[in-house]
């Protein structure tokens, strides 16, 4: 078990430097939008969601990268595609609105 994460210390301290470049990027763009946003005419409230949806959106970008680095086995696609009708989130309850045969039938 210790060799394991002896073996993996280097890709944790790799996703630890790419979630400070994250840190980095989102303060950033976030500055970066609120300069944009306020020379526009946009409310307060609308400048907030702005800037909230540009800092998630890197954030997501940069947890994703992590993660790939941290579990190279892990795809980002199949982050993203997971919660999907298909991954048994709801496996009984729409499997029949799924299926070609139900869609035929209908």
């Amino acid at each position: 078990m210790g060799t394991g994460f002896i073996k993996a210390l280097p890709n944790f301290v790799i996703a630890l430097v790419v979630l400070t470049i994250t840190w980095l990027v989102a303060r950033f763009t976030t500055r970066i939008a609120d300069m944009i946003t306020g020379r526009t005419r946009l409310r307060v409230s609308l400048q907030a969601l702005v800037e909230t949806l540009v800092k998630l959106t890197i954030w997501l970008i940069g947890i994703m990268i992590a993660l790939t680095i941290v579990l190279p086995g892990l795809q980002p696609g199949s982050v993203i595609a997971g919660p999907g009708p298909r991954s048994g989130v709801c496996s009984g309850c729409c499997s029949d609105s799924w299926s070609v045969r139900s869609m035929a039938s209908k």
